[in-house]
């Protein structure tokens, strides 16, 4: 799955002012544990290294990839 992300200061300024008020960009504010948060920004740092030089940044987002989770699929 590729995932754009970006490192920011201001959250509330980027998604919006208020809970529950629309933006006119798709983006959303997703919150984890320390350990994950940093797992995951770890990962993504990683696997954007592993891509072409030219794939790495799109506009101001840089380019990550995860593996996608399906439940069912990867329960045992």
């Amino acid at each position: 799955m590729k995932v754009f992300f970006q490192y920011i200061n201001d959250t509330a300024n980027l998604l919006g002012s208020g809970s529950g008020t629309a933006t006119p960009l798709s983006l959303e504010e997703l919150e984890f544990p320390e350990k994950i948060f940093n797992a995951v920004v770890s990962t993504l740092e990683e696997r954007n290294g592993m891509l072409p030089i030219r794939t790495r940044i799109f506009r101001e987002w840089k380019v990550g990839i995860l593996n996608r989770f399906e439940r069912g699929r990867n329960e045992k």
